[in-house]
């Protein structure tokens, strides 16, 4: 991060999906093991494929300059018996802002966001066995383990384990 700039948040736009691609394809790619879906299988998407992802989930990046250097997204579900609980999902930061409270300011944009929806009583997310700093964070932040997802993921003939986690909004 340089001085002469300041970290900004905003709920990123159709115009932003290119350099949301470049950041998530990133992510991917650095760090398969934090992430459902595997850099293969999102690389060959169209530009069409990225903006359908931020127009379609509200995601909020974080802005150092003009330059996005962190994402994080919230899955809002459109079925009835679901509609109250939302889930975090995609959230990384570029390692060059990391250490910085870039993604303190991601995750309680997000929250705040989600607080304002008055439908939502839960909000859940899945950090992967091992990533501790992440951990941390929602821990802090307020989520509690409810789960292990045992093997969720296999890379290379090596298996990850998922942290499954929610927090109760009081309302």
């Amino acid at each position: 991060m340089s001085e002469a700039t300041t970290i900004t948040i905003r709920q990123l736009t159709a115009d932003d999906a290119e350099a949301y691609r470049v950041v998530r394809l990133r992510a991917l790619r650095d760090h398969p093991e934090a992430f459902t879906i595997a850099y293969d299988d999102e690389v060959g998407e169209s530009a069409e494929y990225f903006v359908e992802r931020v127009v379609q989930v509200p995601t909020f990046g974080a802005f150092d300059g003009d330059t996005l250097v962190g994402i994080i997204g919230v899955t809002l579900n459109h079925w009835q018996k679901i509609r109250h609980r939302a889930v975090i999902i995609r959230v990384y930061v570029a390692p060059e802002v990391r250490g910085q409270g870039v993604a303190h300011k991601l995750l309680d944009t997000a929250m705040a966001f989600v607080r304002s929806l008055p439908q939502i009583e839960i909000v859940e997310l899945e950090v992967t066995v091992g990533n501790e700093g992440a951990r941390r964070m929602y821990v802090e932040a307020g989520f509690t383990t409810y789960g292990v997802n045992r093997r969720a993921f296999k890379i290379e003939g090596k298996y990850y384990d998922v942290e499954m986690m929610a927090m109760d909004l009081e309302r």
